[in-house]
Formats: C-alpha cells, structure tokens, sequence
C-alpha cells in the first residue's frame, strides 16, 4: 500500500510537472533578484565602456535588488555624475548619506558634485571636505580634491599652503603633484616661456 502512495504521489507530480509551470514557493524573489544582477552587470560593462547613460539607466533597473540597492544606486549616481548631470548625483548622494551618514566615499561624492555646481553650493563642499581632512590627512585623493576645492572657492592662499603640504606629505605622487602643480599655479607655464 505504502509503495503504491508514493507512486501515485508521483505520478501527481509527474502530470503536474509537465501540464504546465508549477509555482514554486519563493521562485518569484529568486528570478527577480537573477534579472536584477543581470542588469547590474550590464550596467557594469556599460560603464567600463564610458557609455555612462545606458548604464546609469541599468543600474536603475537593478535597484529593485534589495542586496544590489544601495550599490545601483551609488553607481547610477556616479554615472550621473561623469555626464555632468550635477543636479541628479547630488540628489542620490544625499539620499544615501540619509542612511550611510559617516560613508567617507559618499561624503567626497557630494562635496565633488557639489564644487561642479551653483557657486553657493561651494562653502558646503568645503565644509565636507575640512571634515573629511581632519578625520584622514593621508587620503591622496582627497587631499587632492581639497586643493581643487580651494582654487574653485577663490581662496588660493589655503589652495598653495595645502599644495605645499601636499608635495612634502606625498614626494612620491610625482604626477599627481604635477596634476596639482598647474592646477594651484596655472600661470607658471606662461611665467616660465617668458624669461
């Protein structure tokens, strides 16, 4: 009797199998979570190809991805970022400083965007990044970006005094100080041609 149950229980499921899909307790989760790693990385190699637009409308795709969210959404932010779509970075990098409020990457994210937009939005930018300085010094890049900052904010006494801490705290960043170099004293090209 017992054998002939579980021949009949297969048979059921058998017949079920093959008349058609059968819904399988949390398949939905699993093939939603499958599409959204599909377009994320999509959207990875869309923007290892600079084709900023079609991956930040990817990563859009993958933010249904409760694991992949907060990813997609920095990266759709910084794709914005890299088209120049100042408004809608900064809009994302505030959003998830809302919920990652010490997150140093996302700080220099904004304080980035923020020196690439309206000129009132410059005093913010520094404020991050005095902050960020003061917590790591030893940040190459943003130690760089703080220099920049300076140059965009008019203040080009703070700019030089932290370019020359800069080239005696990093002597082996030859290009970066270089970089920073033409940056802090862009006329000292023309300077030099003229003696």
């Amino acid at each position: 009797m017992r054998t002939l149950t579980v021949l009949g229980a297969c048979a059921v499921l058998c017949v079920s199998c093959s008349s058609g899909h059968v819904k399988i307790p949390g398949e939905e989760v699993v093939l939603k979570e499958n599409e959204c790693k599909a377009f994320y990385t999509q959207g990875l190699e869309a923007e290892r190809k600079e084709e900023y637009g079609k991956a930040a409308e990817l990563f859009g795709k993958a933010l249904e991805s409760d694991q992949l969210f907060f990813s997609a959404y920095y990266k759709q932010g910084r794709c914005y970022a890299l088209m120049g779509n100042w408004a809608e970075a900064e809009f994302i990098f505030r959003e998830l400083l809302e919920t990652d409020s010490e997150n140093s990457s996302l700080q220099q994210s904004l304080a980035f965007v923020l020196l690439q937009g309206e000129k009132d939005s410059i005093p913010e930018a520094l404020t991050i990044l005095e902050d960020l300085y003061r917590k790591n010094p030893y940040d190459i890049s943003l130690c760089s970006l703080r220099i920049k900052a300076f140059v965009v904010a008019d203040e080009l006494e703070r700019a030089e005094e932290s370019y020359a801490v800069f080239a005696e705290t990093f002597p082996s960043e030859l290009e970066k100080i270089r970089e920073l170099d033409a940056v802090v004293h862009p006329n000292s090209l023309n300077d030099d041609s003229e003696d």
